[in-house]
Parts: structure tokens; C-alpha cells; sequence
């Protein structure tokens, strides 16, 4: 059975090598004379053949050539009468470390030309002619489609010789018209070919010159290897550089179905290197593949090449980048994310990038040549039909061992796209003279990024990805824009913008330390409640400017007026939280509250302009509702003063208000009012809880007004002092209209407990309401309390009471009725109960009745 197996598996592998057809093999030596007029010497040859020539041998006359062959031109000559056995075309060529032999010709005769020939060999200048089996009995004709010889193998012998001749003799005399071949006959040879069979599987043995046989081996059928007796040429079945190998090509080659594998490298150094075409893919690279000479690699029609997932491609010449953008698989956008392209400069020679309908995967800049090179055109990002797309992450300086100055000069309206990470290293520099970069990823700059202002280069960022900016390198941004579909942008370093901060989506998130800074004449514009600054902005200036801040999902702004002094520096930060909490509740004159939700502080850290200042509101202002009353208000480290009401803008849903003083020295500002109008706190009208008929806790609440109010935690402790929470109730963001909210406790603690809510904002910020006791009792008990009582008083009955509850004081006098359900709570009315001893006299519809004392403090 093992035989059999063994014997399938033999005959699968020969009738797989049968069925891939007559490959084509490697020139040994060909004569196809391109030119007109033409030479004797070989026109393609390998190294050892260079040289040889195309003779003629007993008597004919001199050959010229500059007559058309089967294509081009060919060899011709006259002089083939009475030349049978004796007259002949030959040449001689080497065969050293070739095997698989294989010879090919045209040949054509006028009609009074020699008309039969056969082809011989002989191994040196010594041996003896023999005939070759299959090309014995050669006819002409009047044409290059008769006397066609094809892919005739040569005999064993030829092989690996230093030295074979061969001839193509007359064997008749006889004439293609069918006489005797005249003097003036004439015999025409083209297309004279010798080829080896070199369409084995190759792959490398060690690293070495690609030229040089000892670096590789070849398997007839993938599964046993051999040393290689040639090195491969595009007729291989499949070459591979192996991992830890390195091949360099340095002399004219012609490859195909070249694999170069995970840890492999292949360097076009020198030469002309073509890529032929064949079923797949051309040149698949796994490893690294350097395209390191400025002669433009060349590719046949269909062919193609692609990376794999970690695959390297480096482009360190000026030939052409374009073609490889081309030639790629499917399409250069199927180029995988995870692959590196290096645009590599490692000597004279400026590498060339491609811009327009471009992907890139993970792309590096660097400079191995030491110093600083100052990329050029053709080095460059350029055109304005359409912007290169970097699928990974661009990191400028890479790996090298000097510094780039990388240009982006690419003009079209849609800027550069990175959707990986953009990071310029220590001592190299990102220069924008385009219109600039839109990032999805993070950036970092730790070496230097300039720009010239011409066309408006901006980093933009968008995407759905948290971002980050870092870097202690020097960062120079003219335009700056966030419009993302999802999270917000961290500063994790300060940053300076020149001309414009453009805010359309998504959150700038900043710090004391980590600061955006606008210049002199710079803007803001397109803030919102979806994206503004979360976070300090500083303001250099005379203009009047409106600082777009903001916390959690609402846009609050502050806004400073016009001065004189370019060099004022401001900066302003907005607080969603009680400012009285933060800086104290004392008031001066003129205002009767301030918002306790909502501050502004704005300090002047150079200058000492006065300047007026605008807040702004909306409906997460906390109530604001009469306009004329509405006021700016100002903490001068003692109290809230009243910085006046120099007029409004918009509704009591949301507009803006001026002070009607300059406000130097600044500080903490908020919105107040002179009356009691403008409610600004947060209300929480009520929050109860109670025993239900089921055994049940209900706890209810209801608010008047909102404000960011994410969720309420209703929690309950059996002590007082550990909570644990038992609901979840969403909020309703903010709003201005009641609320009434209600979560059922199934499964109350026997006896006493206590319940609280926990009020979260969108924040994070946290408030607790006071905790309530509640205690459950048997189905047949009566309980009463708080007693002592001050404020209200809860009672809990048994299931089966249903009636009516009558209080009378010491003296058994009535003071009040009340309907009494199974568990019931009523406020104490003060201006009927004073305090002292009552008593509750319970009064069943069953006919019974029973009573409790309660004092009253």
C-alpha cells in the first residue's frame, strides 16, 4: 500500500511538472539580429557567451546582414552550390553548468537556394559531428514558416561542456525550386536559439550575489532539493529568498514568481531588472525588498507585486515609484495596513515618492547618509488632483542615522490623510507648504514642524478614535481643525496656533500645563455644544475674542472686548460646578443669588487692559428666565460683586450678557440676579419613601429643573452608614420642566432601614440627597414614627386596616382628621400642632379601634 501511495504521489508530481507546458528557458546563446544593418556577434547570450559569432563553413560567400529575417533581419549569403555534406551555417558557445539543452532556428532559401539541412554537434574543436535526434531532415522554403526548427533537445553530451559546436549542413544538393541549387542561390538563418532548462523551484542556500550558483538550490517538484546547477532567471517555477538570507542583484536579470520570505531581503543594486508576467503574482514580498537602483525597474504587461502583512518595501533610488504604486495587485489601496514602506535616502541618489492616487501603508522617512537632507522634488509630497492616503501611521526620521526635512507641498483640497499615528523624531522636521495633514491617530513631535502659510496648511483631525497631541519638539500650526465622528483630542503638550482653531466635532481636552494658545489676530470659530475647548485657552491680543469654552457636552462661552495692547494675555476656563462651593456664597450689593452651577475664571497673565466681559447661557444654565434681572458677577476673593447688566442677547433659552463695568482685575465669573427671578440652582422638589399594601418600599422623587443630570443611584443601608445601591434611573439631561421619578424596592431589609438617592451628572460629579428611614413590620403590627417627631410623621398598619385617623391632644380634644392608607405619611402642621404628648386614635371600618401615643418636639 506505502509503494502504491508512494508511486500516486510520483506520478501526481511529473503530471503536474507535464501539464505546466513547455516553459520557456534560459538563453544560453540567440542570434535574432535586431538591427539593420546587423553583426555576426550573439545578440542575447549568458556571461561566458558574450562575444560569440554566427560563421559559415566550406566556401560560401562573405554574409551580410541587413536583409529581413523572420522579424527583423537575419544572416544571408550566396555561394551554397555543390555543397552537400560540405556548406553550412555555425556557431560555438559554452555550456558550462548547464543541462537541459534545447536548440531552435528559421531558415528560408530563394528558389534557386539550398533546400534540405540537417543539424549536428560536435564538443570541441576535436570532436566528432553527430547528428541531432529530430533535426535531421530540415526543409526550406521559400519562407520562415517552413523550415522552422522548435525546442529540439540536445543530447546529454552537450552538457556542461566548455565548448560545443554545432552546425545546420546541406545534405542535398537540391534547390527549393527543385533543381540544383545555383551559385547565385541564396540561404537566410534567424532566430537561432540555445536554451537550458531552468524552470525548477529555486530558493537560497545562503546569502550571496544573485548571479552566483552557489547560494541556491533547485527541486524538479518542490519536495527534494539539489545544489543548483544555474542560478534561476523568470523561467523558474518559483524562487524564494529564505528567511536570514540576503540576495542582491547587481547584473541585467529577468525574474518571475519570486517570494522573497518573513526575514528574507532582496536588493536591486545594479543592472536592468524586469519582472515578467505569470499566473499570480509576480513578486510577492513577505520580507524586504529594496528598490535601490535609479534605472526604473521594468515590468512586462500583467505583471504585478505585493506585500504581505509585515512585508518592507524600500524605495532608496530616483527611479520610478509610480510604477510600483501601478503595478501592485488588485490595487495599490489593497496594500495591507501592517506593511512598511521606507523612503530611504542611503546615498546620492534622492528617492522618488509617489503623491497622486497613492496608498501608502506604514510609511517612514530617513536619511542614512548622516546630516540633514532637505527632501526635493520628486522626494516630496506634490500635486492638487488628489492626496496620497496613509493607510498605517507616518513617522518622519524613521530608523536613520541622519535628519530629513520631509515637504508635504500637496495642493489639493482634501489634505494628506494618516489614519495611524504621525510622528516626527528628535532633530528631524515635518515642513506643510500644502494644505496640511487630517490625522485619525495621535500625534507626536519631538523633532520640528513648520509650515509656510501660502496655502493654508492645517492638522485636522477627525475619525473616531481618542487622539492625543505630544512631543516636546516644536510644533508650528497655522490652521487647526477637529471635526471627528466619535471622541475627543487630549493635549498632552502645549500648542500654538497662528491663524485659525476651527471647532466642528469632538472635544480639545486641556490642562494648566497643556495649553492652547491662540496669537495675535488668531481665531476661533464653529464652537458648539458637540466640540469646543475642555480645558484652559490663553489669548494673545487687542481684539475682542470669544473663548470657546466648555465642559461635558455643553458649549458655555466667555467672551473679552476690544483694548490696545497686542501683547495682552488672557486665559479662560469653564467650570461646570456650585461656585459658591468653590469660592463662598457672600454677595455684594445689588444681587440677590448667584448660579450654583456654572463658573467662569479668566486671568490676565500680561498687560492690564480693561476690558468688558460676556457670558453666555443656554438651557443647562440652571433657570434663567428674566433677562432685565439677569447679571454678571465677579469674586474679588471676598464676595460676589455685581458687575452689571450692559445688555443681553437672544431668549431666556440662551443667549449671552455683557458687563456694563470693565472687569480688570478678573478672576471667577458666573451669571447672578438681582431678584429672585433667574432660579440658576438645580431643584429637587421632593424625595420620599414608604411602605406599599405589597410589602414594598417605594421611592419617589420629582425635580423642577436639570442640568447635565446623567443618572440617579437609589441606595439603601440597613445601618445609616454602608449604602449599597438597588437602582439605576436615568436622567433627562437637562431641562427646565418637573420630572417626577419612582423605583420600587421588592425586597425591603426586615425592620429599619434607610434609602437615599445619589444624583450623577455627565461628569462625573456626584451629590447625595438625605437619607430616609423606613421599617417594616408584620402584617399585624402598627408602627409609628420618627417619635419623637418634628417635621412629619409615617405610619404603617396592618393589611386588613382601612379607615381613618383622628388626633387628639392631652386634653382628648380633636385637632384633625386624616385618611389613613396601609402606609401613609403627612407633614406635621405647625399651625395646628404645637409640641407636646397626642394621641393617634385609629378608627377601623371593621368597627375596631386602637390608639398610639407621639410627641411632638
Amino acid at each position: 500500500m506505502i509503494r502504491v501511495q508512494r508511486l500516486l504521489l510520483l506520478f501526481a508530481v511529473w503530471a503536474f511538472i507535464a501539464c505546466q507546458g513547455a516553459f520557456a528557458q534560459l538563453t544560453v546563446v540567440e542570434w535574432n539580429f535586431p538591427n539593420n544593418p546587423d553583426d555576426a556577434v550573439v545578440d542575447i547570450s549568458t556571461a561566458s557567451n558574450a562575444g560569440k559569432t554566427i560563421t559559415t563553413v566550406g566556401g560560401t560567400n562573405a554574409i551580410v546582414f541587413n536583409i529581413l529575417g523572420a522579424s527583423s533581419q537575419c544572416a544571408w549569403t550566396d555561394g551554397w552550390n555543390a555543397g552537400s555534406g560540405v556548406k553550412a551555417w555555425q556557431i560555438e558557445f559554452n555550456t558550462f553548468g548547464l543541462v537541459n539543452l534545447e536548440v531552435a532556428s528559421k531558415q528560408r532559401s530563394s528558389p534557386t537556394g539550398p533546400r534540405d539541412f540537417k543539424i549536428q554537434y560536435r564538443i570541441g574543436a576535436a570532436g566528432a559531428w553527430t547528428d541531432v535526434t529530430g533535426a535531421t531532415a530540415i526543409v526550406v522554403a521559400d519562407n520562415f514558416t517552413t523550415g522552422v526548427v522548435g525546442g529540439i533537445a540536445l543530447p546529454v553530451a552537450c552538457e556542461n561542456q566548455a565548448s560545443v559546436y554545432m552546425r545546420w549542413i546541406m545534405t542535398t544538393n537540391n534547390s527549393v525550386g527543385g533543381s540544383t541549387v545555383a551559385t547565385g542561390g541564396t540561404s537566410r538563418i534567424d532566430d537561432l536559439q540555445i536554451t537550458a532548462n531552468s524552470n525548477d523551484y529555486y530558493r537560497t542556500i545562503a546569502t550571496g550575489i544573485w548571479d552566483v550558483t552557489s547560494i541556491w538550490e533547485s527541486s524538479p517538484n518542490n519536495i527534494s532539493w539539489f545544489p543548483a546547477v544555474m542560478p534561476p532567471t523568470f523561467y523558474a517555477r518559483t524562487i524564494t529568498v529564505r528567511a536570514g538570507h540576503a540576495v542582491d542583484i547587481i547584473n541585467t536579470l529577468k525574474v518571475d514568481e519570486v517570494i522573497v520570505a518573513v526575514g528574507g531581503s532582496l536588493t536591486y543594486a545594479n543592472g536592468a531588472l524586469t519582472i515578467n508576467d505569470a499566473p499570480g503574482v509576480d513578486l510577492m514580498i513577505y520580507g524586504t525588498f529594496t528598490d535601490g537602483h535609479n534605472t526604473s525597474v521594468s515590468w512586462n504587461a500583467g505583471t504585478t507585486w505585493a506585500l504581505g502583512a509585515n512585508g518592507n518595501f524600500v524605495k532608496s533610488s530616483s527611479g520610478s515609484a509610480n510604477n510600483w504604486r501601478d503595478r501592485y495587485d488588485g490595487s495599490i489601496s489593497n496594500i495591507p495596513v501592517t506593511s512598511n514602506w521606507y523612503i530611504r535616502k542611503s546615498g546620492t541618489s534622492n528617492p522618488s515618492v509617489s503623491s497622486l492616487l497613492m496608498y501608502y501603508p506604514n510609511l517612514f522617512i530617513e536619511n542614512y547618509t548622516g546630516g540633514n537632507w532637505n527632501m526635493t522634488v520628486g522626494s516630496i509630497f506634490t500635486g492638487s488632483s488628489s492626496s496620497p492616503i496613509i493607510l498605517g501611521s507616518l513617522n518622519v526620521g524613521g530608523g536613520g542615522t541622519g535628519t530629513v526635512t520631509f515637504t508635504n507641498e500637496n495642493t489639493n483640497a482634501s489634505p494628506v490623510t494618516v489614519m495611524g499615528d504621525v510622528s516626527v523624531r528628535p532633530g528631524n522636521t515635518l515642513f506643510l507648504s500644502g494644505t496640511g495633514f487630517e490625522c485619525h491617530s495621535n500625534v507626536n513631535v519631538s523633532g520640528a514642524v513648520t509650515y509656510a502659510a501660502a496655502n493654508s496648511p492645517r492638522w485636522s483631525f477627525a475619525g473616531s478614535n481618542p487622539q492625543s497631541i505630544s512631543g516636546a519638539g516644536t510644533f508650528n500650526i497655522f490652521n487647526f481643525s477637529i471635526a471627528k465622528s466619535g471622541n475627543n483630542v487630549t493635549l498632552s503638550r502645549p500648542i500654538t496656533i497662528d491663524n485659525n482653531l476651527n471647532l466642528v466635532n469632538g472635544n480639545l481636552l486641556t490642562t494648566a500645563t497643556n495649553v492652547v494658545t491662540l496669537i495675535d489676530n488668531a481665531t476661533a470659530t464653529g464652537a458648539n455644544n458637540s466640540s469646543f475647548v475642555s480645558g484652559p485657552v490663553r489669548k494673545i491680543g487687542d481684539e475682542g475674542f470669544v473663548f470657546p469654552v466648555g465642559k461635558n457636552n455643553d458649549y458655555q462661552s466667555i467672551a473679552i472686548g476690544t483694548a490696545i495692547a497686542t501683547t495682552d494675555v488672557f486665559t479662560a476656563e469653564y467650570f461646570y460646578t456650585d461656585p459658591a462651593f468653590v469660592y463662598g456664597a457672600a454677595l455684594g450689593v445689588g444681587l440677590d443669588h448667584i448660579s450654583k452651577c456654572e463658573y467662569w475664571n479668566l486671568v490676565q497673565s500680561v498687560g492690564a487692559s480693561n476690558r468688558t466681559v460676556t457670558l453666555a447661557f443656554d438651557v443647562n444654565s440652571c433657570g434663567v428666565n428674566l433677562l432685565a434681572d439677569l447679571r454678571v458677577a465677579r469674586y474679588n476673593g471676598v464676595l460676589w460683586n455685581d458687575q452689571g447688566n450692559g445688555g443681553t442677547t437672544g431668549t431666556a433659552t440662551a443667549g449671552t450678557i455683557i458687563s456694563n463695568s470693565t472687569a480688570q482685575p478678573y478672576g471667577p465669573f458666573t451669571l447672578a440676579s438681582a431678584t429672585s427671578f433667574n432660579p440658576l440652582p438645580v431643584e429637587l422638589i421632593f424625595v420620599d419613601a414608604r411602605f406599599t399594601k405589597q410589602n414594598h418600599v417605594l421611592v419617589s422623587w420629582a425635580t423642577m429643573t436639570e442640568i447635565l443630570n446623567d443618572y440617579f443611584i437609589v441606595e439603601r443601608s440597613k445601618d445609616g452608614l454602608a449604602f449599597e445601591q438597588i437602582g439605576l434611573i436615568s436622567g433627562h439631561g437637562s431641562t427646565s420642566i418637573r420630572h417626577d421619578y419612582e423605583f420600587t424596592d421588592i425586597k425591603p431589609i426586615d425592620g429599619l432601614s434607610y434609602y437615599r438617592l445619589a444624583q450623577v451628572d455627565f461628569d462625573g460629579t456626584t451629590k447625595y440627597t438625605a437619607m430616609i428611614p423606613v421599617r417594616k413590620v408584620k402584617s399585624s403590627q402598627v408602627l409609628v414614627y420618627p417619635n419623637p417627631a418634628s417635621d412629619y410623621v409615617s405610619i404603617i398598619l396592618p393589611d386588613s386596616f382601612e379607615g381613618q385617623l383622628s388626633i387628639h391632644d392631652m386634653q382628648g380634644r380633636k385637632i384633625v382628621d386624616v385618611l389613613l392608607d396601609h402606609s401613609s405619611r403627612f407633614m406635621i402642621d405647625r399651625e395646628i400642632v404645637s409640641s407636646g404628648l397626642y394621641f393617634l386614635q385609629f378608627n377601623n371600618v371593621d368597627g375596631t379601634h386602637f390608639s398610639e401615643k407621639i410627641i411632638v418636639r
